[in-house]
């Protein structure tokens, strides 16, 4: 977790593939909920989110999956609240990526804002994965505008 940390929260971010279209930069700029416990009465979920993230994705220093307004984010980056999931097992399971999305939903809920996309981390293979959500997600990445996911 520490390099995953080092990685993500300083200031160049790091590289995770988003999408189809390759991938971009992303930074950690605040760490908004730990442990957090959420129920959606949306969706009429509940959960335990390990964490919930301010990130800046794109702005510079790779191909960028993520486009359109910046929202404030240092150097052209769009500012997205994301849930962090943290795996310990051996296994990449379809499951894990069916759970974020589930998390994800209910961040939406939570946060009042567009929650896109959610971090898995898998602590045994060092590997980050993002997991869009499609209804979103899908123009975010594909159309490359951001404002395309709004109408």
């Amino acid at each position: 977790v520490q390099a995953w940390a080092r990685a993500f929260v300083s200031e160049q971010g790091s590289t995770v593939r988003w999408g189809q279209r390759g991938s971009t930069r992303l930074r950690v700029d605040a760490l908004v909920a730990a442990e957090d416990s959420v129920w959606s009465p949306m969706f009429g979920l509940k959960g335990k989110l390990d964490a919930t993230l301010r990130v800046a994705v794109g702005g510079g220093g790779g191909r960028e999956g993520v486009s359109g307004t910046s929202n404030g984010g240092a150097g052209g980056a769009t500012l997205l609240t994301v849930p962090l999931e943290l795996k310990t097992g051996r296994g990449r399971d379809m499951s894990h990526r069916a759970q974020l999305a589930l998390y994800t939903l209910m961040a939406y809920d939570r946060y009042d804002e567009d929650v896109v996309a959610g971090l898995l981390f898998y602590l045994q293979h060092e590997e980050t994965q993002v997991v869009c959500l499609v209804y979103v997600c899908m123009c975010v990445c594909e159309c490359g505008a951001w404002s395309a996911a709004h109408s």
